[in-house]
């Protein structure tokens, strides 16, 4: 009997395309699996050839969900190439920009991506956002209202909510005005409530599901993997800038390095099967879907990685998280992704509040822009965006014409840990059949698996990589016909 596939397709609640592709052998067991993504966009290649200056207005157009952490990782790379080093009044705009959108981000999939895992039980109910709307539109409704107060402010403060044009070499476009930031303040104030009920409806709602607690507790979303984030000079939790971090599953540090240097560490895999590349530690090796092997960044990760919360509400909120896990050193269940999440919302929060009392005056008063520097002509840009770190790497000639670029994406680095939890849900699990009452199940389990780690795959698909792209073609029966490479 030849090899059987259970195809999941498409993944839902996910941002872009993607499947799962369960093999079972001629017993009916899993004998592989493969979260596969299917798109192919290619920004690296079209980016060659543009002016460096253009970049940050270009590099944002990767996605609509996270375009304002490509838009300052693209920023910070071409500030480097040209040497500019951007004034303390523009740094404070673009992290305040950027801890707005980690908000936005969060609450976006914890209402509409997550909600429906979280809070809808049984195998066989529909899980979805419009059951979500129908059972708890009260909910709904003020996550909604959340972002429209972050729009708003985005908007206010760059002209755009969604690929803005306020970062440039050097600094920003605009300084904000003094009616512009008595505008944000008041929303700001608004947003708080939001973003603590958001926290308390996972506290007191979702962790009262002992379906839930036995997942978050339990060892069949536990991996034992490294950890990457930024983190700042003191070892606190850090969005927008600061050196790299790497510990493992016990929280032992690995290593700590310069964004410039990243290439000693990080490389990159190809798989013929996925669009998206699959980025290891270099120390490690590319060793495939092995859980002591992997790595992941993104929410949970940033809190293992980090010595502490520099704010002092989500320090005391992440008491509480350590403390459902036993106090543990790290964390390692992949379904705490969403508790870290409405943990850095309240982080972000504080740090925008922060910016706004102890920054005012220097953003109303102090230039906002360098234009003088140095050009080195080859820069790394690092940000912490919502799914995790996040690369952009450009090299220019003398006219600052781009000729290569590189970016390395958090969903591409989760890409092989998102296979490797797959896995460890399915394989020697028992025979596997189309008709088994039980399948239903499993396949909600493999997606809530997915959609914790918020996959990005319109992001992570901006390369084809170096592997021949392969057209497959299948007769009405669903044999393979012809392969054209």
């Amino acid at each position: 009997m030849k090899d059987r596939s259970i195809v999941i397709e498409p993944v839902t609640r996910i941002e872009g395309d993607a499947r799962i592709i369960i093999t079972l052998d001629e017993t009916g067991n899993a004998r592989t699996v493969h979260y596969q993504v299917l798109e192919l966009r290619g920004f690296e290649a079209f980016c060659r050839g543009r002016y460096a200056e253009e970049m940050p207005r270009i590099a944002q157009a990767i996605c609509g969900v996270c375009s304002t952490p490509h838009h300052l990782a693209s920023a910070k790379a071409v500030d480097t190439l040209y040497g500019r080093k951007p004034p303390e009044a523009a740094v404070k705009i673009r992290e305040f920009v950027h801890h707005v959108y980690m908000i936005d981000d969060h609450l976006l999939h914890f209402a509409v991506m997550a909600l429906p895992d979280l809070l809808v039980e049984g195998a066989n109910t529909v899980r979805g956002f419009v059951d979500i709307v129908k059972r708890y539109p009260e909910i709904v409704k003020k996550l909604i209202n959340a972002r429209a107060l972050t729009s708003g402010i985005l908007e206010r403060l760059c002209g755009k909510s969604i690929h803005m044009p306020i970062a440039i070499p050097g600094g920003v476009s605009r300084r904000p005005s003094r009616e512009d930031l008595e505008f944000v303040e008041k929303r700001v104030k608004e947003l708080k409530e939001h973003i603590l009920f958001a926290l308390d409806l996972f506290k007191h709602s979702v962790l009262k599901s002992q379906k839930v607690v036995e997942c978050m507790k339990g060892e069949e979303y536990s991996l034992k993997t490294y950890y990457m984030g930024l983190v700042g000079t003191d070892g606190s939790l850090s969005m927008y800038d600061g050196i790299l971090k790497v510990v493992d599953w016990k929280g032992r540090e690995v290593m700590t390095f310069k964004p410039e240097e990243y290439t000693k560490y990080i490389a990159e895999h190809h798989e013929e099967w996925s669009y998206s590349k699959f980025p290891y530690l270099v120390h490690v090796g590319w060793r495939g879907f092995e859980e002591e092997s992997t790595v992941r960044v993104g929410p949970l990760a940033r809190l293992n990685v980090c010595s502490k919360l520099p704010t002092e509400l989500a320090s005391e909120e992440y008491k509480v998280m350590r403390e459902f896990f036993g106090n543990e050193k790290i964390v390692n269940n992949t379904l705490a992704y969403h508790w870290a999440r409405l943990i850095e919302n309240v982080h972000a929060y504080e740090v925008v509040e922060r910016i706004l009392t102890e920054n005012r005056d220097s953003i109303l008063r102090d230039e906002v822009v360098n234009f003088e520097g140095k050009p080195l002509y080859e820069g790394v840009g690092i940000v912490e965006a919502a799914r995790g770190v996040l690369i952009h790497h450009y090299k220019v000639d003398q006219n600052f014409i781009v000729k290569e670029v590189n970016v390395i994406t958090p969903t591409a680095i989760n890409n092989a840990a998102i296979n490797t939890q797959l896995r460890k849900i399915v394989i020697g699990k028992g025979t596997l059949d189309y008709k088994d009452p039980d399948l239903a199940d499993l396949v909600a389990r493999l997606e809530m698996a997915v959609r914790a780690f918020d996959p990005c795959n319109s992001c992570a698909t901006h390369t084809a990589g170096s592997h021949t792209v392969k057209l497959l073609i299948y007769d009405s029966r669903g044999n393979l016909v012809k392969v054209i490479s």
